[in-house]
């Protein structure tokens, strides 16, 4: 690849983070710390833990109020599965390309982001969504 080549690619890179963000920080948010910071922005919204049988993954079922609303830019320190049981979101995200992307998921749709893939969202219709988390490993 020419050296042209590769700074276009860094430039789109920066350019489609700079869409993604629109002026935001990105915000790391540790699993262990995502009821907490649910709750800072957010004082009525419900982020209920719901069992699960593998010690690995954190599970939630998120009903967010008021119906309309959005979640700032942030990525986490495990990987995480939006499964969409009620409602509509719009989630935004940077691929493994480093390209912008936009989904709009419905009843029945599930996205996985990676662990430090950042993301955000906009919460449509009465949202009702499980948040699967995989804890992150520790590193030896």
């Amino acid at each position: 690849m020419s050296n042209q080549r590769k700074v276009l690619k860094v430039v789109k890179a920066d350019l489609y983070l700079s869409m993604f963000l629109r002026g935001e920080p990105l915000l790391e948010v540790p699993i262990s710390n995502l009821e907490e910071w649910v709750e800072s922005f957010d004082d009525y919204s419900t982020m209920k833990r719901l069992n699960s049988d593998d010690p690995n993954k954190a599970v939630f079922e998120y009903k967010p109020t008021p119906e309309e609303r959005e979640f700032p830019p942030h990525f986490h320190d495990g990987d995480e599965c939006f499964e969409i049981k009620e409602g509509s979101l719009v989630m935004e995200y940077i691929d493994h390309q480093n390209k912008y992307q936009r989904r709009h998921l419905v009843k029945g749709d599930k996205i996985r982001m990676d662990r430090g893939q950042p993301h955000r969202g906009k919460i449509k219709d009465h949202l009702v969504a499980i948040l699967t988390f995989e804890k992150p490993k520790k590193h030896e």
